[in-house]
Order: structure tokens, then sequence, then C-alpha cells
């Protein structure tokens, strides 16, 4: 199951960039996620690591539902539903500016996450701590410091229950970038456009 939704996951992935803005093929992301369910949460379950893979797939690919269903199994569409977003309604988002949007971007993730089984919220600790180590790196100062904050609420939201190893990973991972503010933002993003 993990390797087809492998080869699922890289080919709906195939040809974008995280953070569109430097050359690191997407799906290196979605292996992260991956590698941190499977090394740091001790996940073996092939559902799990499964709809780790495809987290991201139906809000940043045109891969739909169906194709997930039954190439990879239900179970695996119902965590890859529970873990995607849900945005704002562009009207409402058109009277806002950018903080305002991000604010409420960030009301509607954290009421989401709340709402969240312990697998879904698994997936999502394992997302966010590849986000944050990744952002630290790429992210301007400013945006990096409100991801940071959103962490520290995603880490309010989700009980250490839901896996122990990670919400502790990505707590040890919020502390070092708060420690180390400002020293390393942008410096690999500088160095990948060179």
């Amino acid at each position: 199951m993990t390797s087809l939704a492998w080869q699922l996951a890289e080919t709906a992935h195939q040809g974008q960039f995280r953070d569109r803005s430097i050359n690191v093929p997407y799906f290196t992301h979605c292996i992260e996620v991956f590698t941190h369910l499977a090394a740091v949460g001790e996940i073996i379950d092939p559902v799990l690591l499964s709809a780790g893979l495809l987290h991201d797939s139906l809000e940043e690919t045109g891969l739909e539902p169906d194709q997930i269903s039954s190439e990879i199994g239900s179970q695996v569409l119902e965590l890859v539903n529970e873990v995607t977003r849900s945005e704002p309604l562009p009207e409402a988002l058109e009277v806002l500016n950018k903080d305002q949007v991000y604010e409420l971007r960030t009301k509607i993730l954290i009421e989401e996450i709340a709402k969240m089984s312990a697998p879904a919220q698994t997936i999502k600790l394992a997302d966010r701590l590849s986000n944050l180590r990744f952002g630290r790196w790429t992210r301007t100062e400013k945006n990096f410091a409100r991801y940071c904050k959103q962490t520290q609420l995603l880490l309010d939201t989700i009980p250490p229950k839901a896996n122990f190893q990670l919400h502790r990973e990505l707590s040890n991972e919020l502390a070092h970038c708060a420690n180390n503010a400002g020293r390393q933002t942008n410096s690999l993003s500088n160095a990948l456009k060179k």
C-alpha cells in the first residue's frame, strides 16, 4: 500500500516546488512527512503512512479523491480528506488585508485540527515539523515568526497523546527556532538561488 501511495504522490506532485520560490521538488516534503511519521512517530500502520505521503495531494494537485480511493483505499482517502485544509470563502477575503487573511486562515486551521482524529492530528504534527524545519531556511523573518506562533497554537490544540514523540519533537524544534530567530532565515533560500 505505501509503495503505491509513494508512486501516486510522486506523480501527483511532479513539476511542483516547495515554497514556489526555490528549486526543491515538492515531493521531498511528502517524503519528509512519511519519514517523520515512521522514524520519529514510530508509526507502522500502512494506512497512516500512505495518508502521510498523500496529505497535500487534494489541495496542491489535480489528484481526484476517487483516484486515491480506488488505487490506495477508502481509509487512506478518509484521512487525506480529514487533513485537507478548508479555505475561507473568496467573498470573505475581499475585504481583509493580508494580516487579517492570515489570522482568519489560522483560526480555521486550528478549529479544524481540534476536531480531527488522533491519526489525522499525527499527520499534522509530522507535516508541521517538516514545514517548520524547511521554513526556518526559506521564509522571511516576519513570516517565519508568524508561522512559529501558529505552530504554538497547533501544539496547544493537539494533545500530546495523539503522538507523544512527534509532539515532543515539534515542540523541541519550535524552541530551537525561537533560540535562533533571525540567524538562519533565508540562508538556504539565498544559497539555492545562486
